[in-house]
């Protein structure tokens, strides 16, 4: 389920799909000493955030969350979907929804 607040201005992304071809989660699997193949941790496993695979643990896979602090103010609306039905929208469709 992937989630984001909107106002008047732009919308605010909830969540974020992690995976090991963005460059950030990427780094993070390299420094643990993983790699990334074909985009999956180790040629393997496609995503690099999980609860279980731990396997995976010790080459970076990690079950820590990003977390964002955000002050909620009445003129803010909250729209969740499942991800397939927002990789149809840009943020500017998000935006004026």
């Amino acid at each position: 389920m992937n989630g984001f607040l909107k106002d008047a201005f732009s919308p605010i992304e909830l969540t974020v799909d992690h995976n090991p071809t963005m460059y950030e989660e990427r780094m993070r699997i390299q420094k643990a000493g993983g790699t990334v193949k074909d985009g999956r941790v180790n040629g393997i496993i496609e995503v690099s955030r999980s609860i279980g695979d731990g396997q995976f643990k010790a080459h970076g896979v990690t079950c820590i969350p990003d977390m964002k602090k955000l002050t909620i103010t009445p003129n803010l609306d909250q729209e969740a979907a499942p991800r397939e039905v927002w990789y149809q929208f840009s943020h500017l469709e998000k935006r004026d929804g």
